[in-house]
This record gives structure tokens, sequence and C-alpha cells, in this order.
């Protein structure tokens, strides 16, 4: 059993950090809600090691990768319609399971 306390809390402050746009700050808020303490502050642990300070990098490579992740605006979705063949295809796949349910019917059920 490792006696020695090297588990890392980091705490950050997140309007501190410099450089990020409103909306990334806004997608970080977001990314990192369940991590957020009373106070507003982010909070990331680390006891990846049994050195207090390789924790604290790795505390701090964690906290790097949520802000590089904040700031890759999404993709915006854009409407699509479906094209003039599939809607053919899906038609025609509809007729022919259509058929086959009718063969199912008993010969004087037909109308």
């Amino acid at each position: 059993m490792n006696k020695v306390a090297t588990k890392i809390d980091l705490r950050v402050e997140l309007a501190a950090i410099e450089g990020l746009s409103d909306r990334a700050r806004l997608r970080l808020h977001g990314l990192v809600a369940h991590r957020l303490d009373a106070d507003g502050r982010l909070v990331v642990t680390s006891q990846l090691t049994r050195t207090q300070s390789l924790n604290v990098e790795d505390a701090r490579s964690k906290v790097r990768e949520l802000i590089a992740a904040a700031l890759i605006q999404p993709m915006s979705r854009r409407t699509t319609r479906p094209t003039r063949t599939s809607r053919e295809q899906r038609i025609a796949g509809k007729k022919q399971r259509g058929a086959v349910k009718s063969l199912r019917a008993k010969p004087g059920d037909w109308s």
C-alpha cells in the first residue's frame, strides 16, 4: 500500500484563463460542468504516479487538453435532402416488402 499522499487536486479559475473567446469559454464551461466545485472553479485530480511533481504535470496537461478541446469549433449541421435515386430505392424496397407480405394472405382474403 502506498503510504505517501501524492494525489493532486488542481483548481483553476475559468475566468482567469486568458486567450479564450466568449464562445470557447462557453464550450469549456459545458465540457467541464461536472468538474466544477461550489465556487465555479475547475477541479482536476491526478494520482497517476507516485511523485507529486509528475502528478502536477499530469493535471496541468489535462487542463491543457480541455482548453484545446474547447478551442475547436464544432462543425455546423447542414440540412440535406435525400437524392431522387435513394427515394426511388426506398419506395421500391417498400413495395417489394408489401408484395412479400401480400403472399402470406389466404386465397379468399384478396380484395
